[in-house]
């Protein structure tokens, strides 16, 4: 939890979502907002807009987001917020979501934050300002000194839904580590992964993401972090099989892929664990193919 007195003006953090057909139906599920506009094509297609819009509220819960997890974090209490909806969200829309801290009010122990939501083409799709109280803790957590044996253990398992990365899962947890389990399109697997993984009477959470995009990546280490505590081990099981062709039939594609998949994707890796072991003096990185 973030100290008021450690918050600094101009302080920024970002996040990025898309938005799916998924996310649109969870919303009026949750909400009962069904408006034909933004649950129908059809309809949405005889009006001016051409095709369905997203739930303005669904975009703004974002700053809910980043405010409770990354500015000012856990314990942030957001009481006021204003705002202006500037462009209408799509589906399929990448939305980048920023906080940016304005002003400090000593009294009250609050920040004021400028929070606005931009898309994929870098637009300004809303805009506005939020005050948010910083709630500290009246005892404060017991801080990782690097000692293995006092910390929590938390290990990342990157591909968790293949042959190794399964079996890694279940050996790490034996020996007492949180697993973070990461998946890239099999949401089945791990999820049916973490189940099995509560007879070792540890943590574990799951959490989705493309390790060729950084954002992504960097967006994974934040939610293991803040579910399970700080990573100390980092296994890549994650891999692309390439088909057993003769070279005339094999595309450059399939190649490439691969080479993404183990050289940029492990590059990403490093570049979101290093900064944080480098941290915590402590941590180890493991990389295992086929």
């Amino acid at each position: 939890m973030r100290k008021f007195d450690d918050i600094q003006i101009g302080e920024r953090a970002e996040l990025f979502h898309v938005v799916t057909a998924k996310d649109v139906d969870a919303f009026a599920n949750l909400t009962g907002d069904d408006n034909k506009l933004h649950m129908e094509d059809a309809y949405a297609e005889n009006t001016s807009f051409g095709k369905r819009v997203v739930h303005g509220m669904l975009s703004a819960s974002f700053i809910s987001t980043i405010i409770g997890t990354k500015l000012p974090g856990d314990g942030a209490l957001w009481y006021s917020q204003t705002m202006e909806f500037l462009l209408p969200v799509r589906i399929g829309d990448k939305i980048r979501v920023t906080a940016e801290v304005r002003d400090k009010i000593e009294k009250t122990q609050s920040i004021e934050l400028q929070t606005d939501i931009y898309n994929q083409h870098g637009q300004i799709v809303l805009a506005g300002m939020a005050k948010v109280k910083v709630i500290e803790q009246n005892k404060q957590q017991v801080i990782d000194t690097g000692n293995t044996s006092q910390r929590t253990r938390v290990a990342l398992i990157v591909g968790a839904t293949g042959g190794i990365g399964y079996a890694t899962c279940k050996v790490l947890a034996d020996r007492g580590f949180h697993i973070g389990i990461h998946y890239h399109s099999n949401e089945t697997k791990a999820t049916l992964l973490q189940s099995e993984l509560q007879s070792f009477k540890v943590k574990s959470t799951v959490c989705k993401a493309d390790i060729t995009n950084a954002e992504e990546v960097e967006q994974m280490f934040a939610h293991v972090e803040r579910k399970l505590g700080n990573i100390e081990v980092v296994v890549n099981c994650s891999i692309i099989p390439i088909p057993v062709v003769s070279l005339s039939n094999t595309n450059w594609s399939s190649i490439e892929d691969h080479i993404n998949i183990s050289v940029k994707g492990m590059f990403n890796l490093f570049s979101a664990a290093i900064p944080r072991m480098t941290k915590c003096q402590y941590g180890r990185i493991i990389a295992i193919s086929t």
